[in-house]
């Protein structure tokens, strides 16, 4: 959902006025500052925190792969300063609650079967 940018016709930073025969410039030839308006709807920056927090890539997978196969390394890494290669922590706790949610969700029914038929047995 990436949104077009809007392009201005003159620099925000310079003044300086783009040629109106390239009114899509995206960057001024004086200061080279970016050209556009930082002005996006209310969706798009919504879509963006969505997008950062539920955003699974390589670093998720390392992140997971490591918490598993060697638990302690993560937090090694982060105290040596090498944090570049994992996924953010509060992403991890993010995503390991839905998991853990949705999990709860699947299980829910065997979990009250089983909490009722100990309980018919005493």
């Amino acid at each position: 959902m990436p949104t077009k940018k809007i392009r201005t016709e003159h620099c925000k930073n310079c003044n300086y006025d783009f040629r109106i025969d390239l009114p899509h410039m995206k960057y001024c030839p004086n200061c080279g500052q970016e050209n556009h308006s930082p002005r996006m709807p209310f969706f798009h920056y919504l879509y963006e925190l969505m997008e950062g927090i539920f955003h699974l890539d390589n670093k998720t997978w390392l992140t997971i792969k490591t918490l598993f196969a060697r638990p302690g390394q993560i937090t090694k890494d982060f105290i040596e300063d090498k944090r570049n290669r994992y996924s953010p922590p509060v992403r991890m706790y993010i995503w390991c609650t839905a998991f853990f949610m949705f999990s709860f969700w699947l299980l829910i029914d065997t979990i009250i079967h089983h909490s009722e038929q100990a309980s018919e047995a005493k």
